[in-house]
């Protein structure tokens, strides 16, 4: 099979200038990008390669040195990195000897093994530090600022993206509104409270992502050596964490509310889980000597104050399943209250004293649940 440089493709005309490239080659990534230095220089912004902290002859530095010298010869540094852990088969022997289950999770023990690494720019540390480099910083457009701060939320780096429309704001009001971005990027858990709970469900979500579906194809044409990769598998890699969010949400969660652009609610709120929340609670109604329609009522509106905070928290750019307290609480204890208090005869101190006690027992039940591991987070 020929192998060409991507330099060569590029100075050809037959691939255009890129902003983002993957490279996944089975240890032929320092070929690629040695063969790729015009294209790299041109314009790219983002890197994201999959590499490992051993030696070998072909790369007696190291792997992950090589790659992070030759990303750094292009002003492009480790902004996030991910990995597993393979126990070693001695240990795994062990565990089976003591009667033991070996350990399948592979996150848990042992030395990291295949690692992910995003390498960017930093357009303020280029701008702000250009002494910090070896070779002059090159320019940028407004267009490729606005490129690299999507690569940053993209990969859950919000508070790098918020900093840099922060720090280049006057040149980024020529294109967009500078408040209401910096507004929906500041979300508290972009990344998730438990880091290894998260990545085990972001690796989940992106293999069954199109971003990984389209990029795998590179390992079967990259496998061969330096610079194996044809013109759409060049183009397909630049477009694939284009569409790495939106496939992150669209396997999250099989909601028909999460449809659009703007949601109508976070993702998971789901037909069945709507369904099921109606039947438990309508059928339940009877065991504490309630009638089915009180339960019915009791169900749907409890159920329309949920769906109103969650519809809620999306308006305000709030991210799925972040909290917000007595947003979270208030719609889904008062709304049946007040829609039963005939019916069972409430008072208005009834009704304020089942919503604190809802609040109260909301946020004690979270926390619990949390600490016995039925939640991912403490609310």
């Amino acid at each position: 099979m020929p192998i060409r440089r991507l330099d060569s493709l590029l100075a050809e005309g037959l691939i255009p200038q890129a902003d983002f490239i993957k490279v996944d080659v089975e240890g032929f990534e320092k070929d690629v990008l040695l063969g790729a230095r015009e294209l790299l220089s041109a314009g790219v912004l983002g890197l994201h390669t999959e590499t490992n902290f051993g030696v070998s002859p072909h790369y007696p530095k190291g792997h992950f040195a090589t790659l992070a010298e030759l990303a750094l010869d292009q002003h492009l540094l480790v902004f996030d990195i991910a990995f597993n852990r393979i126990p070693r088969a001695s240990f795994q022997r062990a565990l089976v000897d003591k009667g033991m289950k070996p350990i399948s999770e592979n996150y848990l023990v042992g030395r990291p093994a295949t690692v992910d690494v995003l390498f960017c720019r930093d357009l303020i540390d280029e701008v702000d530090q250009p002494d910090n480099y070896q070779t002059p910083c090159r320019s940028f457009r407004l267009d490729q600022l606005i490129k690299v701060i999507i690569i940053y939320e993209l990969h859950g780096l919000n508070d790098v993206a918020l900093d840099t429309i922060k720090r280049f704001a006057k040149f980024l009001g020529e294109r967009l509104d500078v408040d209401r971005a910096m507004r929906l990027l500041a979300i508290p858990d972009c990344r998730g409270h438990d880091i290894l709970w998260n990545l085990n469900k972001r690796i989940e979500a992106y293999e069954k992502s199109t971003s990984w579906r389209i990029t795998a194809k590179l390992d079967d044409v990259g496998a061969v050596g330096l610079g194996a990769i044809d013109h759409d598998a060049v183009l397909a890699a630049r477009r694939s964490h284009a569409h790495l969010r939106r496939s992150f949400d669209q396997s999250s969660s099989a909601s028909p509310f999460t449809a659009g652009a703007w949601p109508l609610f976070g993702p998971s709120k789901t037909i069945r889980g709507v369904v099921a929340s109606l039947l438990v609670t309508t059928f339940g109604a009877p065991v504490i000597g309630l009638e089915f329609g009180i339960g019915l009522l009791v169900a749907t509106t409890a159920m329309a104050g949920d769906l109103l905070s969650s519809f809620v928290k999306r308006r305000l750019g709030l991210a799925p399943s972040s909290r917000a307290t007595g947003l979270d609480q208030v719609p889904e204890s008062l709304f049946p209250l007040l829609a039963c208090r005939s019916a069972l005869s409430l008072t208005a101190i009834d009704i304020v004293g089942g919503c604190v006690l809802f609040f109260v027992g909301e946020l004690l039940l979270s926390q619990l649940f949390f600490w016995l591991r039925l939640r991912d987070r403490p609310y």
